[in-house]
């Protein structure tokens, strides 16, 4: 029982902890989908005053469904820019930091990649039953049906009674 607990909460933080490090990877992107918004939004307000409701929501049809990794790379470029200047600065500057920049920089190199493998859809295996397996399967969808089967006779008996 305990060992069950405990492998339980080892996978509950494995996973919290490759989402937090996604999250942290996934900043720059992120800052930059936003700071890009409030710009065009600001420009357009202040300045153009043209295509004030323009607007794309996630699930428009019409949007690029392309789902390959150049894709992704062409929509994520600001991680890899940002990781590649931040290294050949630290060349230029302080290569004593190197190692822990590395260290950085190389999750925000492979953005791109790694939000295109987590977006793939999962593929399915085929269940792969015992006979045993089967067999109770089998003995519990009876049983299940003779219940409904049990519950719609008690339910007409009762109409024809009341």
């Amino acid at each position: 029982m305990p060992e069950q607990h405990f492998a339980t909460a080892l996978r509950s933080a494995g996973r919290d902890i490759v989402q937090t490090v996604l999250t942290v990877v996934c900043l720059p992107y992120e800052a930059f989908f936003s700071l890009d918004a409030i710009v065009r939004t600001i420009w357009r307000m202040l300045v153009t005053r043209t295509r004030l409701l323009e607007w794309s929501p996630s699930n428009n049809p019409d949007r690029d469904r392309r789902t390959d990794l150049v894709a992704y790379c062409r929509t994520m470029w600001i991680g890899p820019v940002l990781a590649i200047a931040a290294v050949v600065y630290l060349m230029l500057s302080d290569p004593s930091a190197l190692d822990v920049a590395a260290a950085h920089s190389g999750p925000l190199v492979r953005l791109p990649a790694i939000a295109w493998w987590i977006s793939r859809p999962l593929t399915r295996r085929a269940a792969e039953l015992t006979t045993d397996q089967t067999i109770f399967l089998r003995k519990l969808a009876r049983k299940t049906w003779a219940f409904f089967e049990t519950v719609r006779r008690f339910g007409r008996s009762l109409a024809a009674t009341g």
